[in-house]
């Protein structure tokens, strides 16, 4: 009975193909979703099938179905997460957590450090640490000391210890993923950079921060005039960042083209969602250092989102 209600929720929804990685890791992470964004199986995220949806995947919990159920699940919630649908990716992430039978294994430290990764996103640095903590120290029980993830720990906890204001720790956490990368000569190498600019950049420190953002392999070549021409959106990050240097060093027109920029990408691929706040706060502030009271006024009071 258990098999066949949960296969008949479950069908409709994820008949599509899944997303693709980006050849970074074909394990658990580095996803994209390109073939995920307009599927139908995005009714699956509306409230009025949110419950059934978390009702079916409960039955699979804590049974055998779960082995091929459970990673499944994960996979959504990643889709969720990047999108931002942080209140439904939580309530599944519960079932996750609850479910997997083996909770010594890489995919249930996927499931938790997932959790951490939403609280963070979510403003909540003290929850995310603890999700961090609890992942990293079972990756380091079962895989080896280079492996990519380990790395990827230490970038997790350095970041809650960034946003907790914890500025020693967070230092030392930042530099051992640096080492592993280095070490592995990792593709991941310029997230390392970007984390510790990110840092530099919280303890005041624009012209270092904009020296150590440089070093990013895929960023080397680019100039503010490269950054404005280019339309891959995975480079908004970066330009949030960079136009933050720039504000901090008094350098607000390139500030703000920076951060113009960075909005259009993020509402293109976000729509209405929380970073797409994040770059309305930052233009709105850039404006009126510039002077230009009424286009802030006007900038703030956009549409905000108000669901997790």
């Amino acid at each position: 009975m258990v098999s066949r209600t949960f296969g008949q929720r479950t069908r409709a929804i994820f008949s599509q193909p899944g997303p693709k990685t980006n050849g970074l890791d074909t394990r658990d992470a580095f996803l994209t979703w390109s073939t995920w964004s307009n599927r139908p199986r995005s009714t699956a995220f509306r409230p009025e099938t949110r419950k059934d949806m978390a009702s079916s995947f409960s039955l699979a919990a804590g049974t055998c179905m779960f082995w091929f159920w459970g990673p499944l699940l994960l996979t959504t919630n990643r889709y969720l997460h990047e999108r931002e649908y942080y209140d439904i990716a939580l309530s599944l992430l519960d079932i996750v957590l609850h479910g997997f039978p083996d909770k010594r294994s890489a995919a249930f430290a996927s499931a938790t450090n997932l959790c951490g990764q939403i609280h963070l996103n979510m403003h909540e640095p003290a929850k995310a640490l603890e999700f961090f903590k609890s992942a990293h120290s079972l990756r380091q029980e079962i895989l080896s000391p280079d492996d990519s993830f380990i790395a990827w720990g230490f970038n997790n906890l350095a970041l809650a210890y960034t946003e907790l204001g914890e500025i020693d720790k967070a230092e030392t956490n930042n530099a051992k993923p640096l080492e592993i990368r280095l070490r592995t000569d990792s593709a991941r190498i310029g997230n390392s950079y970007s984390n510790i600019s990110s840092l530099l950049l919280r303890m005041g420190k624009p012209d270092e921060a904009e020296e150590t953002l440089k070093k990013c392999p895929s960023l080397q070549a680019f100039t503010i005039e490269t950054f404005l021409a280019t339309n891959n959106p995975r480079f908004a990050s970066d330009m949030v960042l960079l136009s933050r240097i720039r504000r901090n060093q008094n350098r607000y027109e390139e500030a703000l083209r920076l951060a113009s920029k960075a909005l259009a990408f993020r509402r293109k691929l976000l729509g209405n969602r929380f970073k797409v706040c994040d770059s309305l706060y930052d233009v709105a502030d850039l404006l009126q250092r510039l002077g230009n009271t009424a286009s802030a006024s006007y900038v703030a009071t956009f549409k905000h989102p108000t669901y997790r």
